[in-house]
């Protein structure tokens, strides 16, 4: 028995134009692999709110001095690639004209359209330090570095009260 011929959908293979929305870690996944897989053949589009790439995961380990957080120019990843950088975030998509409008007043055709905004920070426990990558690297280091005079002049807060309400010294290992 024979199977019968799939239909090909129209997609990112026949796209003559391709827009990629988005400045993180999932746009520039989306740029590489398109490259990869088709090569130079369509023109990108990469449409970012910033000119710098952040490669967050390092920046928790940077406050305690164990790595460093990479930053990447974006245009230079783009041109690299042979994408065109538009500096300016996604205002409208209108799919029926196959069309973007971006925050800048730009209007793009697309053929093909990636929408990777990703997540949005947000504050979520009053009153805490939150750590949201490698812009807070510096207030975590001030805060560390303020926990670590103060355990070395033994200082009091290395003593807390248990639930019973004694005092027992803090371990500051695992």
């Amino acid at each position: 028995m024979t199977a019968l011929p799939r239909p090909v959908a129209r997609g990112v293979r026949d796209a003559k134009r391709v827009a990629i929305c988005g400045g993180g870690v999932a746009a520039i996944e989306a740029l590489l692999g398109l490259r990869g897989l088709l090569g130079l053949s369509p023109h990108v589009d990469v449409i970012a709110p910033n000119r710098r790439f952040v490669y967050q995961p390092l920046a928790v380990a940077e406050p305690f001095g164990l790595a460093h957080t990479s930053v990447f120019e974006l245009a230079t990843v783009t041109a690299d690639y042979g994408a065109q950088l538009h500096v300016a975030s996604l205002e409208s998509v209108e799919p029926g004209r196959r069309r973007i409008a971006l925050s800048n007043g730009e209007t793009l055709s697309y053929d093909s359209l990636i929408v990777a905004v990703g997540a949005r920070r947000c504050a979520w426990l009053p009153g805490a330090l939150q750590f949201t990558g490698a812009v807070d690297v510096p207030a975590f280091q001030e805060l560390l570095g303020r926990l670590e005079r103060g355990i070395s002049r033994g200082s009091r807060s290395r003593h807390r009260r248990d639930p019973v309400g004694r005092s027992r010294p803090t371990s500051w290992r695992c």
